[in-house]
């Protein structure tokens, strides 16, 4: 990395840093206190400091007096560092220093010398976060272990809000694994990122969101592996009345404790974005991903009032959800 004073600092793998003076054609080989000897990233902001990003996290070094200034993932303080193996290093436009790590970024105010973390669980295609680039509307873009994404960040009376808006194979990328700091803005406003099957360059003004409201439903309901259409009789009585789509509350017998419900989001241009997630209240303590069978399954439940909550996330635009529920009572012997 060449800094304003036309220094090279040279990062290796193990041997600490490097520093090559042009006016003296020699490298110094300075002895700042450090984390660790790994160079992952050298980045220099606007006041000259210098940002060494490493696998122990970020040593930010003042070159007016040599003091350095660590960075660590601590898990028992809030707002610290996301994560210690650190990819990549940013600043934007309002002064924020943007870091990307294995396990999603973090965005440093400098006011408050607190982060924001930002991961998958909060809309990041993946906690892997390889490049970053700032467009000229101030909007972050990041290539990831799985797919694109961009992101704005809001300041407002509570602190920061953001938007994120991720992109996969199915928007035209080369694939979705990208190569660690292979990103370049073009005088243009072009950007590009290297992944392992070649390049994109986009225009990213000419990126619009494609989402459409969601509209989740529950498309079948099977009993022991088989699914039960409406007016089909089981155990002397008629299970469904009405399609599953419009049934609002189930009743079981308690041998009828074993069952599945099947789900899906009526967005069809790009299904593959949509995160599912269920719980069943009285029995469930947590929410659980759906895998691609979009279907939650339970088995030898005790007699008792139950809700089956399903709710879908678009992954371009995670205020885009719809949830829906059904009532489910099991009833004893």
């Amino acid at each position: 990395m060449e800094d304003s004073a036309n220094q090279l600092w040279v990062g290796t793998f193990s041997g600490g840093l490097n520093v090559f003076n042009p006016k003296t054609n020699q490298f110094d080989h300075p002895s700042y206190p450090s984390v660790s000897n790994y160079t992952g990233v050298i980045f220099e902001d606007r006041e000259k400091n210098i940002w060494i990003g490493r696998d122990k996290g970020i040593d930010v070094i003042n070159k007016n007096n040599g003091h350095v200034k660590h960075y660590t993932y601590q898990p028992k303080k809030q707002n610290t560092l996301v994560a210690n193996d650190v990819n990549c290093i940013i600043q934007d436009n309002n002064g924020l220093m943007w870091i990307g790590t294995k396990e999603g970024i973090s965005v440093l105010d400098a006011q408050t010398d607190q982060f924001i973390n930002i991961q998958e669980k909060q809309g990041l295609p993946s906690n892997s976060v390889l490049s970053m680039i700032e467009d000229n509307r101030g909007r972050i873009w990041m290539s990831t272990a799985n797919g694109i994404a961009n992101v704005q960040l809001v300041k407002n009376q509570s602190g920061y809000s953001y938007q994120i808006h991720n992109y996969n194979g199915f928007d035209g990328l080369q694939g979705n694994e990208f190569n660690a700091n292979a990103a370049f803005k073009c005088k243009n406003g072009n950007i590009i990122f290297g992944g392992a099957h070649g390049f994109n360059l986009f225009n990213p003004d000419q990126i619009h969101s494609s989402s459409l409201k969601l509209n989740l439903v529950f498309t079948d309901f099977q009993l022991f592996n088989q699914s039960v259409e409406v007016g089909d009789t089981i155990n002397n009585k008629v299970l469904l009345k009405e399609a599953i789509t419009k049934t609002k509350a189930l009743t079981l017998d308690h041998n009828e404790n074993a069952f599945s419900v099947a789900f899906a989001a009526l967005n069809f241009y790009n299904p593959d974005k949509i995160i599912y997630q269920y719980k069943l209240d009285g029995f469930d303590k947590q929410w659980f991903k759906a895998n691609n069978l979009r279907k939650a399954t339970y088995t030898n439940l005790d007699a008792g009032n139950y809700v089956l909550k399903v709710k879908a996330t678009d992954r371009n635009d995670p205020a885009n959800v719809s949830n829906t529920t059904l009532r489910i009572t099991v009833l004893p012997p």
